[in-house]
């Protein structure tokens, strides 16, 4: 596989072997003017995931040292004779005879006769594709190794890391994690469902599989960071979970890091770009990578986010958002699972005896520090070795899982069932981790862990709604307690002049409505939420009357008057939503 641009630098980069006894002759090309200098091993046409030709080689060798290492080499740059990354390659494999510009570009030359082969690159740990003719082979990277998810392609894969930040090398085995932190898995729900959703995000783009964001709220010392550190020391030890204070940029630079491992984010709330916040929010729900345009006017994508986020914070997402003009659409529902922490144990459901929560609590801290990464790597291996069988069960378990969640708790709404759909994903994970021997409890501990998480959730949604719907719900309901005023009786209309106004209201009692401007409605409630979804919102709780044609209904307006009796609509909106019971649907 090699493209004209590397034959015509073959042909003009091209050595002749001097002449034997000819002064200044090299020894090294005496004996073979194309043989590779000891150092070096291969040298690789470099390709894409594709698997199409990229404009450069990749030199493999080894430093002084007698370690292993690659370097990419720039076609164009050896084609306009500039030989700073060969001088680079010479220096770092010892190659000292070479330093010179004349042996730069025989080394050059002879670099390119001797491509044997084709290799990709990848620059990070995680999940990886390569096309090789026509069939796509999947892998995941962990430490440097790659490890194949199925069969391995032909083309040789390499890693060569960006920076020289490298993951610590496990400090046990899965048994002594066990025995020191995965045994308090056993029950303590919360614990259990933090580590699943940091196993699932291994498995999410490996398999196709949805992304959940689970996202710890609860007020300060109540265990939501050492539940973080517990998932953390899964794959590394565990450390200080970085706050959200700073730019959305600057936190999206820190989730690119994390690929298709998990991402700890604390104190949520403290986010200084709400609007950029709940944009990542999004990202990261769906593995999608941010596009920007710079001044040479060509499109620049930036590494998808494809961590599993847990985050923490003392308000939920809508709390967070509330003072802001933030717009919170109904997709965050379904990307993002709140567990809410209130217990006298906080994130606690079970405490070993003898200790306070808050002595459990640094127990726990402290054995994350020392007890680390080792579940990481048998679960690595255990999705690589375990593929085809996970790849034939996950469809039908995953359904299976699904189904029984929403039927025992009547869950219908299309938003919460992708939320749900999310959740089993963790479920799943626990599962495969059982398989192989990785975790402390057992397969209905894991069902019931999910079942109360998901229970909680639907019970704080008190109109069987989703979080956000339930902002819309009391953002009317604050819109007319506040300004009762501005909704004169629907008789008034058109009998003097009612600036400022925003609707009006009609009957009494408990047929009270209170009939919104269409226009009003839409920059009170629809510019923060989006009418459509607000509107749906209030429909299927039971507070907003509609008719055949939409969300509007139209009213007969007084006959005195400019009206004179003609109709108008408006958004209904029933009284009964200013007070705590709950509306039957209209």
């Amino acid at each position: 596989m090699k493209t004209p641009t590397t034959k015509k630098l073959k042909a003009s980069l091209a050595i002749k072997p001097p002449v034997p006894g000819a002064a200044g002759a090299s020894r090294t090309l005496q004996i073979n003017a194309c043989e590779l200098p000891p150092s070096v091993k291969h040298v690789y046409q470099a390709v894409d995931a594709n698997g199409d030709e990229l404009g450069s080689v990749v030199v493999e060798a080894l430093d002084t040292k007698g370690r292993q290492f690659y370097l990419r080499l720039d076609l164009m740059q050896l084609a306009q004779g500039r030989h700073d990354e060969v001088a680079r390659l010479a220096v770092r494999a010892g190659m000292h005879d070479y330093l010179s510009t004349k042996r730069l570009r025989e080394l050059g030359a002879v670099l390119l006769q001797n491509i044997s082969s084709v290799i990709h690159l990848v620059d990070r740990d995680g999940f990886g594709q390569l096309k090789d003719q026509g069939i796509e082979y999947r892998f995941y990277v962990h430490r440097g190794v790659i490890h194949s998810l199925g069969k391995a392609p032909s083309i040789k894969i390499a890693y060569v890391p960006i920076s020289d930040q490298k993951l610590m090398q496990p400090s046990c085995d899965v048994k002594t994690w066990n025995d020191h932190i995965g045994r308090y898995l056993k029950g303590n729900p919360f614990l259990l469902i933090v580590v699943l959703a940091a196993l699932a995000s291994a498995m999410c783009r490996a398999f196709n599989l949805p992304r959940l964001i689970l996202m710890i709220v609860g007020q300060s010392s109540q265990g939501k960071t050492t539940a973080q550190q517990v998932a953390q020391s899964t794959r590394e030890q565990a450390r200080e979970i970085e706050n959200c204070a700073g730019t959305a940029n600057g936190i999206r630079a820190r989730l690119e890091q994390s690929q298709d491992c998990p991402a700890f984010l604390d104190e949520l709330h403290l986010a200084e770009n709400l609007d950029g916040l709940v944009k990542l929010i999004f990202l990261v729900g769906n593995s999608a990578s941010r596009k920007t345009s710079a001044a040479d006017q060509k499109a620049h994508e930036a590494p998808p986010l494809t961590c599993g986020l847990i985050a923490a914070s003392e308000k939920t997402l809508g709390e967070i958002v509330a003072t802001s003009r933030v717009t919170l659409t109904e997709g965050i529902s379904a990307r993002l699972l709140e567990v809410v922490v209130s217990g006298k144990n906080g994130i606690f459901h079970n405490v070993p005896e003898g200790l306070t929560p808050k002595q459990f609590s640094d127990q726990l801290k402290t054995a994350c520090e020392a007890y680390y990464g080792a579940l990481w790597d048998a679960w690595v291996n255990g999705l690589s070795s375990n593929h085809a069988m996970l790849v034939a069960r996950l469809p039908e378990k995953l359904q299976e899982i699904e189904s029984a969640l929403c039927a025992e708790l009547g869950i219908t709404d299309r938003v919460t069932i992708r939320m749900v759909r999310g959740l089993s994903v963790w479920v799943c994970a626990g599962h495969a981790a059982l398989k192989m021997k990785l975790l402390q409890v057992t397969r209905s501990e894991i069902i019931d862990a999910a079942k109360l998480v998901l229970k909680e959730h639907v019970a704080r949604q008190k109109h069987g709604t989703t979080p956000v719907g339930e902002k819309v719900i009391q953002t009317v309901r604050n819109l007319i307690d506040r300004n009762a005023n501005r909704f004169p009786s629907l008789s008034m209309f058109g009998r003097t002049e009612q600036s400022g106004i925003y609707g009006y209201t009609k009957g009494d009692g408990e047929e009270r409505l209170f009939l919104f401007l269409p226009g009003v409605f839409e920059e009170l409630v629809g510019a923060q939420f989006g009418t459509q979804m607000a509107t749906q919102k209030l429909f299927d709780a039971g507070y907003l009357i509609a008719d055949s044609e939409g969300f509007q209904r139209q009213f007969r307006l007084p006959k005195s008057g400019q009206a004179k009796g003609i109709r108008k609509r408006f958004y209904a909106i029933k009284a009964s939503i200013c007070y705590e019971s709950i509306a039957e649907a209209a």
